[in-house]
């Protein structure tokens, strides 16, 4: 009797817990911002999604989808620039200062790049910044990558919405490490946000019983990711973000119907599945760094980090997973437990299938 509640609770508890990430999987926006420092002078670029822009500032999502951000007319530049000095606050020497110029550009369809000059009656010494834009509209899952050129010298920073305020100064040294850990974090929470790539791996590792098969998936798919990872982000192979969005979406798919005979296949070689599978889910990865708009001189140092970061969230949450899992095979109803979160997952795949094919 037990055995039969359980198996009729399990849709409906696996339904309340995975409707949160049904609307999206990677609900994470990201910005760039480029400032470069000279003698007494500092200039700042903001280069962002016009729609996040035009949803910042309150204006139809249309007109930055058909308009160029360079060619909005003077009161829409005027919201832009009141939101972004309101929102940007700086100060240098120790006081606020307010930019002299700015400027709307269009570098590409569908980016604007917001462009600030500030010139100060002495040389610059040290400035800090709070950045306030677009994380109330990402609901915080807004990131800005932040470089700073002074002198041939660059530093780079990671605002989140935890972190939203930087400082420096022109004499600072030039270290790897916060790039190091800038693009490791990055990583981690790419993976940990990235529902859709936990939703393949959780479901891989749903028919696992033993740790060596654990080891084989989760090491394949890492080998996999990286490969494709790299292509990407090197600029060797370049596929569009929608085919590959609407694939992972399919990968997810195609593991969970795969799921409902797992206690008749030969799982051990799901390795297999979860590489060639992981070289789509790769161009994912690759995906997040292009938003970042990283330096050419950086790019080793910043895919080796972000690569990390991606395996140290994955081997968490295994590590996390794998001993309930281990746990649940104890008992003779941990085949429905399989079928019916599998069923979920499959649902969740699909529904992101239809809204990046067709969206």
């Amino acid at each position: 009797m037990h055995i039969r509640c359980w198996r009729k609770m399990i849709p409906v508890i696996m339904f309340v817990l995975f409707w949160p990430v049904m609307a999206a999987a990677h609900p994470v926006y990201m910005a760039s911002t480029y400032i470069k420092v000279k003698d007494r002078e500092m200039t700042v670029t903001i280069h962002v999604d016009t729609v996040m822009l035009a949803k910042a500032v309150g204006i139809k999502g249309y007109l930055a989808l058909d308009v160029p951000a360079a060619q909005w007319t003077i009161p829409v530049k005027e919201k832009v620039f009141t939101y972004v000095q309101t929102g940007w606050m700086v100060q240098i020497n120790g006081r606020p200062a307010k930019p002299t110029e700015m400027e709307l550009r269009s570098p590409d369809p569908g980016h604007a790049d917001i462009q600030m000059r500030y010139v100060t009656a002495r040389p610059i010494g040290h400035v800090e910044i709070d950045d306030q834009l677009f994380f109330e509209q990402a609901e915080g899952k807004h990131q800005n990558t932040v470089t700073i050129d002074h002198g041939g010298k660059q530093n780079r920073f990671l605002l989140t919405d935890n972190q939203r305020h930087f400082a420096f100064s022109p004499s600072d040294q030039m270290s790897i490490w916060p790039t190091v850990l800038r693009f490791v974090q990055m990583g981690v929470e790419h993976i940990w946000l990235g529902y859709d790539h936990l939703a393949f791996l959780f479901a891989l590792l749903l028919t696992t019983r033993k740790g060596t098969d654990i080891i084989k998936i989760v090491t394949s798919f890492t080998v996999a990711h990286s490969i494709t990872l790299g292509l990407a982000a090197m600029g060797i192979v370049a596929v569009p973000s929608r085919w590959i969005e609407s694939f992972i979406s399919l990968s997810i798919v195609y593991v969970a119907v795969e799921n409902q005979w797992f206690h008749t296949k030969n799982i051990s070689r799901r390795w297999i599945v979860a590489f060639y599978f992981g070289l789509v889910h790769g161009f994912g990865f690759a995906g997040a760094l292009a938003d970042a708009d990283i330096p050419l001189d950086d790019l080793l140092v910043s895919l080796v980090s972000f690569n990390a970061g991606v395996e140290i969230g994955q081997l968490v949450i295994v590590g996390v997973l794998f001993p309930l899992l281990l746990w649940i095979t104890r008992f003779r109803w941990h085949v429905w437990v399989v079928r019916g979160v599998s069923v979920l997952i499959g649902f969740l795949g699909l529904i992101w299938f239809v809204q990046r094919t067709f969206g």
